[in-house]
C-alpha cells in the first residue's frame, strides 16, 4: 500500500506527487520569510554603530542570496513538474491516437480478413481458442485479481475504451477522414458517449434489455452530526450488498436554508440484462452513454421524496456507479449541487458545471476509473481536482476480489491520506467542500429501489457475467 499521493487538475496542467508540491511550496514559503528577514536587518543597519552596520549588511546580503536560491529551486522544481507533465500528456496522447488508428483498420478490416481466411484455419482458431480458454480458466480465476490490478492492464484497458468509438466507426465502413473530423479527440461529435448509447440501443433492439423504471422507498430515518472529514463522508457511503439502500440522504437546517448531503452506493448487480437492482450493469452503460439510467431516476425521486428543492443545497458523494450518478445529476435543474465528491468513479470523462468544486479520488490500480477512457489533454476547470495514488503499490492484492483495488475499503484509506494534504488545491477545494456542511444535529434517511417493469413487476435478476 502507497501513501503517495498523486494530484492534478485544478486549472494546471501539472500532474505530479503530493510531496513534490509541497517542496515547491515550502521553498517559496521559507523564500518569501528569508526576503522578509533580509528587509529587517538591513533597516537596523541604518543605525549608526560602524561595524555592526557593516555585519548587518553582510548578514542581510547572505540572507537575500538564499531567498534567492530558494525561489530559483521552487520554480525550477515547478517548471520540471510542469515539462515532465507535458510529456506524460503528450506521449499518452500520441499513445490514444494510434490505438484509434489501429482500432478504425482493425474495425474496417477485420470482418473481410476472417471472411478470406480458409475454413479449416477458421475452424483450427475456434479449436486452439477453446482450449487456451479450457486451460487457463483455472489460472485466470487464481490470478485474476493480480492482473486487474497491474497498472499496466489498467493503462491498457483505458485506452482501449478511448478506440472503441473508432473501431465502431470503422466497423460501420465509415470513410477513414469524415472519421477522423468526427472522432471526440477533435470535435466531440462521436466519442465514449456515443459508442455507448449505440451498445445500449443494440441491447434493446435485441431484447437484452427491455424498457423498465425504478420505485424508490425510504428504509429508516435517524439523527446524525454532519460529516467533518473527506474520511467521514466517503465512510457513510452505502456499501451495497443485495436488498440493501443504495442512497443515504442527510439534511441539516442553516439560516441559509436546508443543506443536504446525498450518498450515492456502487454497482450491486454485475449481469448483462436488468437486474432487479437497478444499480447494475445497464445502468453503468445507460450512464456512461448519458442516456437515461433507472439509478440515477431512482436517486432524483428519492432526493424529491426527501424534500430536496430546486433551492435546497445539495453535496453528491457517490462511489463508482454513485460517482457516475453523480456527475451527471450536477447538470440536472432540478437540483441546485454545491459540490461533488467522487470515488473509484467511471465517469471521470463527464463535463459538470466548471464553477463546482470537485474532488475526485482514483487508484492506479483501479481498473473501473479507466473505463472513462483517457483523460482529455486540456486543463480540468480550477475548482476540479484529481487525488490519486496506487492502492497496493506492486504488493499482492486481497485474495479473492476481481477488483481488489476497487475496494469501498480501500478508498477510505485514501480519504484518510486526503484530509492530511496540505498540498495547495487539494486544501483548497477541501475546505470548499466542507466547508458547505452547517453545525448541528441533522436527519439521515437510507432508501431502497428496485426496478419495476413495464407492467409494474419485479424483473427477475440478470445472469451475471463470468
Amino acid at each position: 500500500m502507497s501513501d503517495e499521493l498523486v494530484v492534478s487538475g485544478g486549472g494546471t496542467i501539472t500532474v505530479a506527487t503530493e510531496d513534490l508540491f509541497m517542496a515547491v511550496t515550502t521553498c517559496r514559503a521559507v523564500s518569501a520569510a528569508l526576503a522578509e528577514l533580509e528587509q529587517r536587518a538591513r533597516a537596523l543597519a541604518w543605525f549608526p554603530d560602524g561595524q555592526r552596520a557593516v555585519d548587518l549588511l553582510r548578514v542581510a546580503g547572505r540572507i537575500g542570496e538564499l531567498a534567492t536560491r530558494l525561489e530559483e529551486l521552487g520554480v525550477r522544481l515547478a517548471s520540471a513538474a510542469d515539462a515532465y507533465s507535458l510529456v506524460e500528456q503528450v506521449a499518452t496522447s500520441a499513445a490514444a491516437t494510434a490505438v484509434g488508428q489501429g482500432g478504425y483498420w482493425a474495425g474496417l478490416l477485420g470482418p473481410a480478413i476472417v471472411a478470406a481466411l480458409p475454413p479449416a484455419v477458421l475452424v483450427g482458431s475456434v479449436l486452439a481458442g477453446g482450449v487456451l480458454v479450457a486451460t487457463s480458466r483455472e489460472v485466470w480465476q487464481a490470478n485474476r485479481g493480480v492482473l486487474l490490478s497491474d497498472p499496466r492492464i489498467v493503462n491498457l484497458v483505458r485506452l482501449a475504451v478511448d478506440g472503441a468509438d473508432d473501431a465502431a466507426r470503422g466497423a460501420l465502413h465509415v470513410p477513414w477522414l469524415p472519421s477522423q473530423l468526427a472522432d471526440d479527440r477533435m470535435t466531440g461529435l462521436f466519442g465514449r458517449e456515443e459508442t455507448a448509447q449505440g451498445l445500449l440501443l443494440g441491447l434493446q433492439a435485441t431484447g437484452v434489455l427491455s424498457p423498465s423504471a425504478a420505485a424508490v422507498r425510504r428504509v429508516d430515518t435517524r439523527s446524525t452530526e454532519p460529516p467533518s472529514s473527506v474520511a467521514d463522508l466517503v465512510r457513510r457511503i452505502p456499501g451495497g450488498g443485495k436488498d440493501q439502500p443504495q442512497v443515504r440522504i442527510e439534511r441539516y437546517p442553516s439560516q441559509q436554508g436546508d443543506r443536504y448531503v446525498v450518498y450515492l452506493g456502487g454497482t450491486v448487480e454485475v449481469g448483462l440484462g436488468a437486474a432487479a437492482d437497478p444499480w447494475d450493469l445497464s445502468s453503468d452503460l445507460a450512464g456512461i452513454a448519458g442516456s437515461r439510467a433507472d439509478s440515477a431516476q431512482a436517486a432524483a425521486d428519492a432526493m424529491a421524496a426527501a424534500g430536496i428543492g430546486p433551492d435546497d443545497g445539495v453535496l453528491l458523494v457517490g462511489y463508482s456507479q454513485g460517482g457516475l450518478l453523480a456527475s451527471r445529476l450536477a447538470s440536472d435543474p432540478r437540483f441546485a449541487v454545491a459540490g461533488i465528491v467522487t470515488v473509484g468513479s467511471p465517469g471521470a470523462s463527464i463535463d459538470v458545471p466548471a464553477e463546482l468544486p470537485v474532488l475526485a479520488l482514483e487508484h492506479s490500480d483501479d481498473l473501473v476509473p479507466a473505463l472513462s477512457g483517457v483523460p482529455n489533454a486540456r486543463p480540468r476547470p480550477s475548482a476540479q481536482v484529481t487525488v490519486s495514488r496506487s492502492a497496493f503499490d506492486g504488493r499482492p492484492p486481497i485474495a479473492g476480489a476481481a477488483v481488489p483495488a476497487h475496494s469501498l475499503a480501500q478508498y477510505r484509506v485514501t480519504a484518510g491520506l486526503v484530509d492530511h494534504c496540505e498540498e495547495g488545491r487539494v486544501a483548497a477545494v477541501r475546505q470548499r467542500i466542507l466547508a458547505f456542511l452547517p453545525a448541528g444535529r441533522g436527519e439521515s434517511s437510507r432508501w431502497r429501489a428496485e426496478r419495476v417493469s413495464g407492467d409494474g413487476r419485479r424483473p427477475a435478476a440478470a445472469a451475471p457475467v463470468r
